[in-house]
């Protein structure tokens, strides 16, 4: 039953009418029952003048009329159009001058000003913050400005100084809350974004070495083969692991060894360029992403990384460590990103075999080889 409700309340209230972020969905909504709200009132409120009430005002019969043909027409116009800018202006236009015509016509006859406190609700609601704080600025000032008019004389004569300043208090308190509701949802919604990114960052980012996981490689790795594709560029990737990491935890533990996969990560993380992409693809292997790159030219940057590791100290560590490296480049018509990643890990398998710490370059003739065999 909740989810059917649900599901009427989506398809009526906004028609799926495109929107971006909780903010303007929730501005969006409330636009919609407005805009409905002020069509049905209008129109009711209109019929009752023209053929109910006793004491029913012709003039503010058309102009109930003229205000429902009006928000109707930001109703449909916000259905065909989405312009959720100008169906917002029209109805605040309508509120505007149908009220400030009611009150005058009224003149606080059964309390008719207590309709006024609805005006910064909405206008602040359904408009941007400012122009909806401008809005409902300007029609208190007209509003006071006929209040203070009709000294003596409103109300049958009961219309007083103190009743316009509790007019004016309650209007600016009503005001002010609306203004402060509307900054705290809009805060409220940049730190839920803020928090939204920082969960997709951290979705992204191996916990230990802080550079990117399986999932944010595989995501890199997609977009730059597409990239080689389109534009015919070089790409090639690295897979790479610590030689004989099982003797390091099995000697020192594994805090130790944690310490060298984090020392590791950032070493490399510091050598490569901005525009290469170093993650952690599982256990003690890591991988690179090397946009135009050559295989060739891959080989050399993970001859440099090779010496580099072999001559750095780890801390608690007394032997060197040292790293294989397997590369692979992308050839046009490869099928898959698994396709590619195979080839590396085919180049990385050969290094392990012949000896370890080496670069082994797995070329285009082997891969094909691969392929047919």
């Amino acid at each position: 039953m909740k989810t059917s409700f649900n599901d009427v309340f989506q398809k009526q209230l906004t028609n799926h009418q495109p929107y971006t972020g909780t903010n303007h969905y929730r501005k969006l909504v409330l636009l919609n029952v407005y805009l409905y709200l002020a069509t049905m009132t209008l129109l009711v409120f209109s019929v009752l003048h023209f053929f109910t009430l006793k004491n029913g005002n012709a003039n503010i019969a058309v102009i109930d009329l003229l205000g429902a043909l009006a928000t109707a027409f930001a109703i449909w116009d916000l259905r065909v159009n989405h312009n959720h800018k100008r169906a917002a202006l029209i109805g605040t236009l309508c509120l505007f001058i149908f009220f400030l015509a009611f009150f005058q016509i009224n003149q606080n006859q059964s309390f008719g000003l207590v309709w006024s406190l609805f005006f910064p609700i909405f206008a602040i609601g359904i408009n941007e913050r400012k122009s909806g704080l401008y809005f409902t600025a300007a029609f208190y000032a007209v509003l006071f400005y006929l209040a203070y008019q009709g000294l003596g004389t409103w109300q049958h004569g009961e219309w007083d100084g103190t009743s316009l300043m509790r007019l004016i208090i309650a209007s600016l308190l009503i005001t002010f809350v609306a203004y402060i509701i509307e900054i705290t949802l809009l805060n409220a919604e940049t730190l839920e974004k803020k928090a939204q990114n920082k969960l997709h960052k951290l979705s992204l980012i191996d916990d230990l070495t802080q550079v990117a996981n399986r999932r944010k490689i595989n995501e890199v790795l997609q977009i730059e083969m597409e990239r080689a594709n389109r534009h015919h560029t070089k790409l090639s990737i690295v897979l790479f692991d610590i030689d004989d990491f099982k003797k390091v935890n099995d000697r020192y533990g594994h805090l130790v060894g944690d310490e060298v996969l984090k020392k590791l990560a950032s070493l490399v993380k510091h050598t490569v360029r901005k525009t290469d992409c170093i993650g952690r693809w599982g256990g003690e292997e890591f991988f690179l992403v090397l946009p135009e790159e050559s295989a060739e030219s891959a080989s050399h940057l993970c001859e440099k990384l090779r010496n580099e590791i072999e001559q750095t100290r780890f801390a608690n560590i007394q032997d060197s460590i040292s790293c294989s490296f397997g590369v692979a480049e992308y050839f046009p018509g490869m099928a898959s990103i698994e396709q590619f990643v195979q080839n590396a890990d085919k180049a990385l398998y050969q290094a392990k075999k012949t000896g370890k710490n080496r670069v082994i370059i797995l070329d285009k003739a082997q891969h094909l080889a691969g392929r047919q065999a």
